[in-house]
């Protein structure tokens, strides 16, 4: 290590150091309330004071009471994060990013996806396409997954690890995500959190914001409230997030089959498919539902400047992808050695050296009460 690197040296987080001096007046509270107790136990059990060497039993506790308190400070020091500036780290910087968003409301276990002879529900249908057709195309992109019924639910934050998306999209099932409804606008909110957040990292990086955002959606058009599509279209063009929506199912209504809800949904339906209380006609009746398109045209409409595109789709088969990833550019970035290590380390050690301390001061204290003649009381004292 230079000079230079010693003049670099920093911490990221120091404002920690405003709590260094409760590193000395705790272990020192500690240490006034086992000496309070120590003598109050001598008190108790003995007449006379043991004999117990004082010079050896004060080193002892000043021994015990520096390494208590270097575990604390050395342990401040950790968090801090000390850290070095390395040297420069050549990485390929993303031009891409992509938030697929999967509708898993009750509507999408219809068997109306696949082929003919070979149904499969909307939900399915919309993962194998993802698994398919979007995973390999975007290997090394930061990726993430939202599901929505209710409410809008994270399943995947930002990754580049195509294993770890490929592990979520093939556990999605009806109605993961909480709540009853089709609520498609806190979907998109949490989308754009995705992106906001992957934004303010770029920018305390000195990355330019010049990537793409993409939002790939996959929904029967279900929407509870559909006046917030002129919000969704607002905030995707204020963001600059081109939409890939495709639409799953067939317009002609089909019932929805208990089999394929979740288990919560299965033990209070009776029959083959879903039904619902109906307050006008005052019974339950079968739940029909049809792929809508509308709700998706105007928002594909509503972004068309950005490229947006809608195609409607059965399998995966069916997905008919543009180019995703525009290519990757390598910058340089000045990365950061941490040193935390070391504190972490150093604070293990004066733990297990307190622990060490404190029973062979133990140990001395129990010798010296065996040790008291036959006629003191405390000789033969509970332990």
């Amino acid at each position: 290590m230079t000079f230079q690197d010693v003049q670099q040296f920093h911490f990221q987080r120091p404002q920690l150091f405003y709590l260094l001096p409760l590193s000395v007046v705790l272990p020192l509270a500690l240490a006034m309330v086992a000496t309070c107790r120590r003598q109050l136990l001598c008190d108790q059990w003995t007449r006379r004071p043991m004999q117990v060497n004082q010079s050896n039993a004060a080193a002892w506790s000043s021994s015990k009471l520096l390494l208590v308190v270097l575990f604390f400070a050395s342990a401040l020091v950790a968090m801090a994060q000390p850290s070095l500036p390395s040297v420069d780290t050549r990485f390929a910087a993303d031009s891409s990013e992509i938030v697929a968003i999967v509708d898993d409301s009750r509507s999408m276990a219809a068997l109306d996806g696949g082929h003919t002879g070979q149904p499969c529900s909307r939900l399915k249908a919309s993962c194998d396409s993802i698994l398919e057709k979007i995973i390999p195309v975007v290997d090394g992109c930061p990726f993430g997954l939202v599901t929505f019924a209710g409410q809008a639910y994270p399943q995947v934050l930002f990754t580049r690890q195509r294993k770890t998306a490929q592990h979520f999209l093939k556990r999605i099932r009806v109605s993961d995500a909480p709540g009853d409804g089709s609520e498609m606008f806190l979907a998109f909110k949490l989308a754009w959190k995705y992106f906001d957040r992957a934004d303010k990292e770029r920018r305390s990086n000195n990355i330019a914001l010049d990537h793409k955002r993409v939002v790939v959606l996959f929904s029967d058009g279900g929407m509870d409230d559909k006046e917030l599509l002129t919000e969704v279209v607002e905030g995707c063009n204020k963001r600059q997030i081109q939409l890939l929506i495709f639409g799953v199912g067939r317009t002609k209504p089909t019932h929805i089959p208990v089999a394929q809800l979740s288990v919560s949904d299965r033990l209070l339906q009776k029959g083959e498919f879903y039904t619902y209380f109906d307050p006008v006609e005052g019974r339950e009746v079968l739940a029909q539902t049809a792929l809508e398109e509308q709700p998706l045209m105007v928002l594909q409409q509503g972004t068309a400047a950005l490229g947006s595109r809608y195609q409607r789709i059965s399998t995966a088969a069916d997905v008919d992808l543009p180019r995703l990833v525009q290519g990757v550019e390598t910058v340089s970035r000045t990365g950061e050695q941490q040193l935390f290590i070391y504190p972490t380390l150093l604070c293990f050690l004066s733990l297990f050296a307190a622990a060490l301390s404190t029973g062979r001061s133990r140990q001395s204290k129990i010798s010296a009460i065996d040790n008291l003649p036959p006629d003191q009381p405390g000789a033969n004292a509970p332990g």
